[in-house]
C-alpha cells in the first residue's frame, strides 16, 4: 500500500509520513555510528525537553546504549543531527 498517494489528499497524513521519514533518517544516522552488534536493538523515538529519546528493545541493549551514546552523540554526530533537522 502506497501511503504517499493518500498523503497527497490528506494534509495530516502527509505530515505524519514526513515525520516518520525524519525519525527513520535520524535512527539510521545514529545506527551508522554504533557497533554493528548494537544496531538492531533500538530506534530513535523523539526529542523530549531537548533530549534525544532512544527506545531499546531489551534491558541489555539499554544498558549498553547508556554507556556509549553520550560519547557518540557529542563527539561524532552532533553536527550531522543538525543537518537532518
Amino acid at each position: 500500500m502506497n501511503l504517499n498517494h493518500f498523503g497527497q489528499k490528506n494534509k495530516q497524513l502527509q505530515q505524519l509520513l514526513a515525520q516518520s521519514t525524519h525519525w527513520q533518517r535520524l535512527t539510521n544516522c545514529l545506527k551508522q555510528e554504533l557497533p554493528a552488534t548494537m544496531r538492531p536493538h533500538f530506534n530513535v523515538a523523539c526529542v523530549r525537553d531537548g533530549c534525544l529519546v532512544v527506545i531499546a528493545y531489551n534491558s541489555m541493549a539499554a544498558s549498553r546504549l547508556r554507556m556509549v551514546l553520550p560519547a557518540f552523540i557529542y563527539l561524532k554526530i552532533q553536527f550531522r543531527i543538525c543537518d537532518i533537522f
